[in-house]
């Protein structure tokens, strides 16, 4: 094999093993997406079904992330859908400050950004 062709083959293997790196490791949104609704599906059978303030907004968080293709925004959806919720059946004590001023955070970042 002379030098040329030795290198060509070098190129090839070097062009192949960095193409399946860069699958790997850039093209699995989908699949790591897939893991975190399986680990989310996991806590559903530990929400309280008959409290409609404590699943809708599981449901929405669920829900919100595939169809935003973005799991930051379902959960962003998730701390709006659980502070409104709680707000709207007089139940705001049980969110508390923190939940409240989170989800106004994300209600600004929506609204105007």
């Amino acid at each position: 094999m002379n030098a040329v062709s030795a290198a060509a083959a070098d190129s090839a293997i070097l062009r192949t093993v960095l193409g399946t790196l860069e699958t790997i490791i850039l093209g699995k949104p989908g699949q790591i997406r897939l893991c975190v609704a399986c680990l989310m599906a996991r806590g559903f059978a530990e929400l309280d079904w008959d409290d409609v303030t404590e699943y809708a907004p599981a449901v929405v968080t669920a829900l919100a992330m595939p169809l935003t293709f973005s799991i930051a925004n379902g959960i962003a959806f998730g701390f709006i859908t659980y502070a409104a919720v709680k707000l709207l059946s007089g139940r705001f004590a049980e969110a508390g400050p923190s939940m409240l001023a989170l989800a106004a955070l994300f209600v600004v970042k929506y609204a105007f950004f």
